[in-house]
């Protein structure tokens, strides 16, 4: 006893020795602090100016038109040491740190110290550190994947350091930008984005503020920058007059005082790193602090009181393990995503998290000392208590589903986990709730429920025989449709196997179907979207055999679904059409040879008839008489020539109808062919004053082609022009080889002409334009058609252009293989 009690008089003794030496210390840190004022020439000598970024919440801002925030608490505290008036000023960033440059501020808060901004200021000791951190919604977790998962999207701000982190950590994911703490809160609480790289002051300032449910901070620590006062380089005096008032604030525990304040309001809860930053900082300034004091009497003390250092030492490690056990348990307890709470046996609340801030009721703190019944309305508390008491009685976890009312008005449902909580083997004094919002879950089981509701109605109600297969081979539905049609149940055919049973009964057949479904599976892509439709027929309930097109497509999944669509009646009607054209082919085919055999015996008379006409004329056996039966013969020899005319053509027209037909090629010169075509006509254009002219700019090569009909081709088309056109006009044909080599021959007049809508009619078999002013004229129709055919049939082309009493112009053209050179 008398050793400890001379312990405690030294201690005592050096005690008041310390305290002098503090008073001392105290004096100088004022002197030193008055004597910043001379920093600063514009400021009176007892005051101080701060400079501060405008808008840095919550750092300082305005309210009200007053400075606040955790600096202006600090710098606060700092005039309050000092008996100095300390002013702050919010101006912008750049500007803040200029006018430190230039001495019209004393000092800046709070710049981060990083490594650029040392080569432009002299910082004192850090006040706090700014953490960054991950802000998402209070469901989720932070995966372990994440820094290399692609398509993660992180909210970041222009040109800051939360961008530079983002792609530091995350350097698979997809930045976004957005615009203010707000604005990067609300992202995340709507899902706009997964996560927001943000300090973890300003992200909970930001919830605090504008009261922003469903969001908190992820326990995890990107980047810890301390954050300190800055002062212009090389003026170190300042510096230090600060540092002493600042680790004075510390030593007191104020500073510890002002952050716990602002974390407190904020609900933001320093993570594990920030804890230990902070309180290896203050604890390494005033261990300083201590061991400059005592390091005179440290020897001295030493001897006398080892047995009590190790007690007090044991002690300090008890109380350091249970901060940190409690640090621990307070960061995963507030910081849980789930609603976590801790009652009596009599439902008094003893302890919840700050999720449930979350929930239509006052703020976690004020939930303690209170019972359900107190903070819900009376139907929701019977729900949480009858909860409670089942988990006492059965001394056991339950599980329950149970539903609150958020603050935004909205029933939120969740699945809750309740259990008794005991100290040991003592009874259970109460018990501990674990929440999990569930709503969503639940809004998607519904949702799909609803959706495989409709799309079972839908698929009741189509008019398309279908059926729905799972993966395992198990029909899943046959729709009425199907059913009405077919007449299967699935008590009939419930698997696939049995399906291929009962519709393909032969079995080389059902083979072949199966192996050309198969075929076209492994073809496919992977998902089976692209399979081409299939045709095969399959037997109904009743025996019947239908003719079916198959469809298969996959609709999730675990799905696949085959519509029928039942073509018997179509293959029928198919089947009708292809033999009545079968038979209209062969009348067609009938009536062109017939129109070929009765032109062969209408020809044999016409030749006498025209050749003893022409005997006639001549007088080859006399005079015939007067001229009145000269005229007759004339009419005679002219009308039967008319009539040999049409059935020629009618017999050609024929021969092109059946494709009998042929050509006989030869080198042919078109200029003499042409003009031999217009000797022959020139007697009908004479009669009406026609001229008939041939024209031709170049030296025209032979062309191969038949003679004959080209003869015939361009006979027919100078004909008509000269019946269609007026008397005392000029029809021209002119040939010439165009740019690729093809002959080209036009038969151009100034004739009556036609409609561009009636040129398709009468390029048709006996098409004729029906006008009042071509009634007069005679001939069958087919000229056009006829000379049209044959050209295609050579591989040329025939072109008509006309406009009514304007002319028609017919161009053929000649393919370049057939001209010769």
């Amino acid at each position: 006893m008398a050793r400890i009690k001379t312990y405690d008089r030294e201690i005592s003794s050096q005690l008041s020795i310390l305290a002098q030496r503090s008073a001392v210390l105290f004096l100088l840190a004022g002197a030193l602090l008055v004597g910043l004022q001379s920093t600063g020439a514009a400021k009176p000598k007892d005051s101080l100016l701060f400079v501060a970024p405008t808008g840095a919440k919550p750092y300082v801002y305005k309210d009200n038109g007053q400075n606040t925030g955790i600096l202006a608490d600090i710098i606060a505290k700092l005039g309050a040491q000092t008996g100095l008036k300390i002013d702050i000023q919010m101006i912008d960033f750049s500007k803040a740190h200029q006018s430190v440059k230039d001495g019209k501020a004393d000092a800046v808060m709070p710049p981060a110290m990083t490594p650029e901004r040392a080569g432009l200021f002299d910082f004192t000791t850090p006040i706090f550190n700014i953490v960054f951190t991950l802000f998402t919604r209070g469901k989720e977790k932070y995966p372990a994947e994440w820094p290399n998962l692609s398509g993660v999207r992180v909210g970041v701000f222009s040109k800051s350091t939360s961008q530079s982190l983002t792609k530091k950590w995350f350097p698979k994911a997809t930045p976004v930008m957005v615009t203010g703490t707000e604005n990067a809160m609300r992202a995340v609480q709507h899902s706009e984005v997964d996560a927001m790289t943000i300090t973890r002051h300003t992200g909970y300032d930001a919830i605090f503020s504008h009261n922003i449910g469903n969001v908190v901070a992820l326990p995890i620590m990107l980047s810890s920058v301390p954050a300190s006062s800055a002062v212009r380089k090389g003026n170190t005096e300042p510096v230090n007059e600060l540092n002493t008032v600042l680790v004075r604030i510390k030593a007191e525990g104020k500073l510890d005082d002002i952050l716990n304040s602002w974390e407190n309001s904020r609900v933001a809860l320093f993570s594990k790193g920030q804890i230990w930053t902070v309180t290896s900082l203050v604890a390494g300034a005033v261990a300083l602090i201590i061991l400059t004091l005592v390091f005179f009497y440290i020897r001295r003390l030493r001897l006398a009181n080892s047995n009590l250092q190790d007690e007090i030492a044991g002690h300090l490690r008890t109380t350091r393990d249970l901060k940190e056990s409690h640090a621990r348990f307070q960061a995963i307890f507030d910081n849980s995503s789930t609603l976590i709470s801790l009652k009596d046996r009599n439902g008094v609340i003893l302890m919840t998290n700050r999720q449930f801030e979350i929930l239509d009721g006052p703020a976690p703190a004020d939930y303690v000392g209170k019972t359900d019944f107190d903070l819900f309305p009376r139907a929701t508390a019977e729900d949480l208590w009858a909860n409670d008491l089942a988990a006492m009685e059965a001394d056991a976890p339950i599980r329950a589903e149970e539903t609150v009312r958020h603050k935004d008005g909205e029933w939120h449902t969740y699945l809750t986990v309740k259990f008794p909580v005991r100290v040991g083997d003592e009874a259970p004094f109460g018990t501990c709730a674990i929440s999990t919002d569930i709503t969503a879950q639940k809004q998607a089981t519904q949702a799909l429920q609803d959706s495989e509701e409709r799309f079972r109605l839908v698929v009741e109600r189509t008019p398309v025989p279908l059926m729905i297969i799972d993966r395992n081979g198990s029909i899943v539905l046959l729709n009425k449709k199907f059913v009405e049609l077919y007449g299967y149940t699935l008590e009939d055919i419930p698997t696939r196997d049995d399906w291929w049973k009962t519709a393909y009964p032969d079995p080389e057949y059902r083979t072949t179907v199966h192996q050309s479904w198969m075929a076209s599976l492994e073809s496919a892509p992977l998902n089976n979207d692209n399979i081409a439709p299939q045709q095969w027929h399959l037997v109904r309930k009743d025996g019947e055999t239908r003719e079916v097109e198959f469809q298969h497509f996959t609709i999730s999944e675990d799905r696949y679904a085959v519509t029928m669509n039942d073509v018997t009646e179509r293959m029928k009607d198919e089947q009708n059409l292809r033999k009545a054209k079968e038979e209209a082919e062969y009348a067609n085919h009938t009536k062109s040879q017939f129109l070929a055999n009765m032109s062969h015996e209408l020809r044999t008379p016409l030749n006498a008839i025209i050749g003893f006409s022409d005997m006639m004329i001549e007088g080859a056996y006399g005079s015939i008489g007067g001229e009145k039966n000269q005229e007759y013969v004339n009419d005679i020899n002219t009308s039967g020539r008319d009539l040999l005319g049409i059935i020629s053509d009618i017999l050609d027209f024929s021969k092109i109808e059946v494709g009998a037909i042929e050509f006989n090629d030869t080198p042919v010169d078109i200029k003499e062919i042409s003009k031999s075509c217009i000797r022959v006509v020139w007697r009908k254009a004479e009669a009406k004053r026609q001229n008939l002219k041939f024209q031709s700019k170049e030296r025209l090569p032979l062309i191969s082609t038949d003679e004959f009909r080209l003869k015939q081709i361009l006979a027919n088309l100078i004909f008509n022009s000269v019946k269609f056109s007026p008397p005392d006009s000029t029809i021209l044909v002119e040939a010439h080889i165009d740019e690729d080599g093809g002959c080209v021959i036009k038969v151009i007049d100034s004739g009556i002409g036609m409609k561009p809508d009636d040129i398709p009619r009468a390029l048709e078999p006996f098409g004729q334009i029906v006008d009042i002013r071509a009634k007069s004229h005679e001939g069958s129709g087919l000229g056009l058609h006829m000379s049209k055919s044959l050209m295609e049939a050579q591989g040329g082309t025939l072109h008509v252009d006309s406009e009514l009493e304007q002319g028609t112009t017919v161009t053929i053209r000649f393919p370049p293989e057939k001209t010769l050179g």
